[in-house]
């Protein structure tokens, strides 16, 4: 029994090994198909082909190792891959990819990557293709995989267009504000060449080369039925205001990238905008005042009030006449009044090189925000810079005060000797000087020639024309108080101007300058003085100060002066007589002083003159001498100089008595 119960479990084990077997082989011989090649640039499962990444590598794909690859040492599979157009062809629509199908010898599985490239010209021209692929195995027999509808498409929209540009976009409002913000948008082109997305670029100019060196404001949009492209309202306030370009690429479904677009241009100016405009100011100008050659060498500026709405990016543009000053920038600070210089040459350019009177300008300003303009605003002036003579350079840098070149230097001549030109000796001193110069041409009667030493009008030698013509030498005569008033020097300027009744006084031309070695003024400084004078100014017995009966002498400040070693003489001369001239013997006295030694600062210091007996006694000795008169200078040598200074004389009548001589008892 036990036996019987063993031969059945073996049978059983037997049965149920055979069936297994033949489920194998029945399982075995269903057809199994070759796996699909995953293709790198299909999009998704759609078959659409993504044309930049066919464009530049090729279909590029992974075929998975096939079942029952050979792995039998030396055996071979071969691998053939095979392109057709359209999505149903026949038979012989199908083109092989390589001319030989590729060899696979066994062992080859753990070095199968499966890639392989489709080249491009493959699946062109664009348009819809199949791709299968077939295995020969090692035995024979062959095995072709489920053909792979595809659509290839590597041009971009607009791309075959004579320009390949997509058109600007039509924006709702070329000028963006606080008002209409909210209602701006673009709207693409009717015709988009087959594009369903678009990404755009607002951006100031100038533009880079490529869009993505600027940033794209948001990720590809779907493209609406009507065209429009909603535009961020928080991107365009972050991006201030300005002019700004609006670009943008059309994207197909194959992902091809259009060229760059032709750009639209909005204006946006957000906030509150620039109002109240104020007319400009012209200062110099201001009461109808008129703009002469004198002013314009001055400093004229253009005064705008500040407006209500700045902001600090603002720029004012303002005018002279048709000619820009330049551009004002706000900041982030601005004062109450916006100042514009008017460069000389500005309104010289504006009136011209004709003297034609008086000139009325517009001078005018606009406030720019980005590239929206808000004004203008004017005023007007009137500028007179006519002249008379010789016309003036062109070019002429030196406008409005800079001499006219046609107006040659005259000559200056001293009395000393009158064939030194330009040069005054110390021989010309209180002698006036002669000027000669040669008369403006064109001369008119009732013009007149006013010359100046050393910048001082000397009214005195004004010249009037009357018959005289141009060309002739005329001499002037300089008066002494003018040369003067302008002192020694090595180049004093000396010139003359010319003008007349019909022009503005200020508009007068001036000569070339000549330059005058002026040597004729020798230096006196101030006069001593005397410490003690009588109420009617005399020297007497009360002006004698100390035991020793000395006559005191001030002498002011010296330190102006560089002395030679210090070195200052002080001199006392007594003349007999109230008036007389002829010194009394024995009272003269001289002493030399050292500046800086005690009693003696430079500051100023006192000199006494004693001893009594000698110096001052002898001025009264009657009966035929009771009265005389005294004289002090004081003297030095200047550094460098080989001339003694002597001061102006400090003089007095001496009178040493009362009922007789001075009490000068001890």
């Amino acid at each position: 029994m036990t036996d019987m119960i063993v031969v059945d479990k073996n049978r059983q084990s037997a049965l149920a090994r055979e069936a297994h077997r033949r489920l194998r082989i029945a399982r075995a011989q269903v057809p199994l198909a070759l796996a699909p090649a995953t293709i790198k640039a299909e999009i998704g499962s759609t078959g659409l082909l993504e044309g930049p990444t066919l464009k530049k590598d090729g279909m590029e794909l992974v075929i998975p190792l096939w079942d029952n690859h050979a792995t039998f040492l030396g055996d071979i599979n071969l691998l053939e891959l095979f392109i057709a157009p359209g999505h149903a062809p026949s038979d012989s629509d199908w083109v092989a990819v390589w001319e030989d199908p590729l060899e696979f010898i066994a062992p080859f599985a753990e070095t199968y990557t499966g890639a392989f490239t489709v080249p491009l010209e493959k699946l062109q021209p664009d348009g819809p293709y199949s791709f299968r692929y077939k295995v020969t195995f090692h035995h024979g027999g062959q095995d072709t995989s489920t053909p792979v509808q595809l659509v290839s498409d590597i041009i971009a929209p607009y791309e075959l267009n004579e320009f390949p540009e997509p058109p600007r976009m039509t924006l709702t409002y070329a000028h963006v504000t606080e008002g209409n913000v909210d209602k701006f948008f673009g709207i693409l082109p009717a015709d988009r060449d087959g594009a369903v997305s678009v990404i755009y670029w607002y951006a100031k100019p100038p533009l880079p080369p490529e869009p993505e060196d600027i940033g794209a404001v948001s990720p590809p949009i779907p493209i609406e039925p009507g065209g429009q492209v909603p535009f961020s309202i928080d991107y365009i306030r972050g991006k201030d205001d300005g002019q700004f370009y609006i670009v943008y690429v059309l994207i197909d479904a194959h992902r091809n990238r259009s060229a760059l677009s032709k750009y639209a241009i909005v204006d946006v100016t957000l906030g509150e905008l620039p109002t109240d405009l104020q007319v400009p100011k012209i200062p110099v100008a201001a009461g109808g005042a008129v703009i002469d050659m004198e002013t314009a060498a001055g400093t004229v500026l253009v005064e705008i009030d500040r407006y209500t709405g700045w902001k600090n990016k603002d720029e004012v543009h303002a005018k002279w006449g048709s000619i820009p000053l330049g551009v004002y920038h706000l900041g982030t600070e601005q004062g109450p009044v916006i100042a514009i210089n008017v460069p000389a040459a500005t309104m010289k350019a504006d009136y011209g090189n004709v003297s034609i009177g008086e000139k009325d300008v517009k001078v005018e300003y606009i406030v720019k925000r980005g590239q929206v303009e808000f004004g203008p605003k004017e005023e007007t002036v009137t500028v007179d810079f006519s002249i008379i003579g010789p016309p003036r350079p062109d070019p002429d840098p030196d406008w409005p005060d800079g001499p006219n070149p046609a107006l040659l230097a005259g000559v200056v001549t001293g009395k000393t000797d009158p064939t030194k030109e330009n040069q005054l000796l110390k021989g010309d001193e209180g002698e006036n000087a002669t000027f000669t110069f040669k008369l403006h041409t064109p001369a008119k009667t009732d013009e007149t020639v006013k010359f100046y030493w050393n910048g001082v009008w000397v009214e005195e030698a004004t010249h009037t024309v009357t018959t005289e013509t141009g060309g002739e030498e005329l001499p002037v005569n300089i008066l002494w108080k003018y040369i003067l008033a302008g002192q020694n020097g090595p180049e004093v300027p000396v010139h003359y101007t010319i003008g007349s009744p019909d022009i503005p006084e200020s508009n007068r031309q001036k000569s070339l300058i000549t330059k005058v070695t002026v040597d004729a003024i020798i230096l006196r400084p101030d006069a001593p003085e005397f410490n003690k004078l009588s109420p009617v100014g005399w020297l007497n017995c009360d002006s004698l100060e100390g035991t020793d009966h000395a006559i005191v002498v001030n002498v002011p400040d010296l330190s102006m002066y560089d002395i030679e070693e210090g070195k200052v003489t002080m001199t006392w001369t007594a003349y007999a007589g109230r008036t007389g001239t002829t010194p009394i013997d024995g009272t003269a006295k001289e002493q030399t002083l050292t500046l800086g030694d005690p009693d003696v600062p430079a500051t100023g210091f006192q000199w006494r003159i004693q001893p009594y007996a000698t110096h001052i006694a002898p001025t009264y000795d009657p009966p035929d001498q009771i009265e005389a008169n005294a004289v002090v200078t004081y003297s030095f040598k200047l550094v460098g100089e080989t001339d003694v200074v002597t001061s102006i004389e400090a003089k007095a009548p001496v009178g040493m008595f009362a009922s007789g001589a001075c009490d000068v008892t001890p």
